[in-house]
């Protein structure tokens, strides 16, 4: 009966690591593949991506932006902000673009720099966002960190147990 539960529960674990793994492979793989991966922290996208989804961006030229259709990952250094938006205009000239969020009435008020372009959203996952960001907290980071302690744990004891088991 107990080597059931321990087997069980180290199922459990061994299933816990393989997903948080799987969590972490799909926020750096991308990199390897010259994609960047950021979330969406508000719903002015919405319902084409909804607030809590992750974005992956590719690197784009500016000759190569589509108004309309195209949507941008912007970065503001400066200000640490960022937002995800469609262009709807472009201002060769310039290099402005102007934006426009799918859920917002309007147009952005201001043009944005091309230089504060960090990439074209070629791929999203919703609300996938949400269990990144929360993998990144102070929070997580411990949750994850305990997880692979006990798993770690109840595999030592189940490793004696096997051992002890072979002896007698």
């Amino acid at each position: 009966m107990k080597m059931t539960k321990k087997r069980k529960s180290s199922k459990v674990f061994t299933v816990l690591a393989l997903v948080m793994a799987l969590l972490c492979v799909a926020v750096w793989l991308p990199r390897f593949f010259g994609l960047e991966a950021y979330y969406v922290k508000t719903g002015s996208m919405e319902p084409n991506i909804p607030e809590g989804s992750m974005v992956y961006t590719e690197a784009v030229e500016f000759e190569d932006i589509v108004t309309g259709a195209d949507v941008l990952l912007f970065s503001n250094d400066a200000e640490n902000k960022s937002f995800t938006h469609r262009v709807m205009y472009i201002d060769y000239k310039n290099e402005l673009l102007y934006t426009k969020g799918d859920a917002n009435n309007g147009p952005d008020p201001l043009p944005t720099p091309f230089e504060q372009c960090r990439g074209k959203v070629i791929l999203y996952i919703p609300y996938w966002g949400y269990v990144v960001q929360a993998m990144n907290s102070a929070v997580g980071k411990v949750v994850i960190a305990l997880i692979y302690v006990v798993w770690l744990a109840v595999e030592i004891e189940g490793c004696k147990s096997r051992k002890k088991a072979v002896k007698e």
